[in-house]
């Protein structure tokens, strides 16, 4: 993978990132601690669990590393729907700003991970990519268990200004 790649993953990242804010603001509040599927995590710890990720994945591949630290539970800060929103915009952020940094050499660089096996940094962009889909696809079926209907997965235009599709 080559930085311009890297560039195009983020981008289109950038944009399904607004779809899944959207997700977040529907939810309501006296569902964060509800598990709308049996046998799965609460609303808030899914919601917690895709963003740590969105954070720690970035700033592992600019450091060579991700480890269980890296992805503390921050379910405490979660008491409202509000509340996982700004959590999630945080941890955007701070992705972001690891995204601007890491390098071609940083994608070809071995990340070691607290779950087993290494991956080359260009492997864990994906890796976070389909991860976040994944865990967004467990969200819109929390939000139909719910009685709310998700948002259009392809409504970038939809968006909040910083994650529409950038003008021509």
């Amino acid at each position: 993978m080559t930085r311009q790649n890297l560039e195009s993953l983020w981008e289109q990242f950038r944009l399904s990132n607004g779809v899944t804010l959207r997700a977040l603001q529907a939810i309501p509040d006296d569902q964060l601690g509800a598990a709308p599927v049996a046998n799965m995590r609460t609303t808030r710890e899914l919601v917690e669990h895709i963003y740590s990720y969105v954070k720690a994945i970035p700033e592992a591949v600019v450091k060579g590393r991700i480890t269980a630290a890296d992805v503390e539970p921050q379910l405490g800060r979660m008491a409202t729907s509000q509340d996982t929103v700004a959590y999630a915009r945080e941890c955007f952020q701070k992705a972001d700003a690891a995204v601007k940094q890491i390098t071609e050499q940083h994608l070809g660089d071995m990340v070691a991970t607290h779950w087993g096996p290494s991956f080359p940094g260009s492997m864990m962009m994906t890796v976070l990519y389909d991860e976040h889909l994944h865990h967004r696809g467990q969200l819109y079926a929390y939000l139909r268990a719910m009685g709310i209907e998700p948002p259009f997965i392809w409504g970038f235009e939809e968006n909040e200004p910083a994650f529409q599709p950038k003008k021509a």
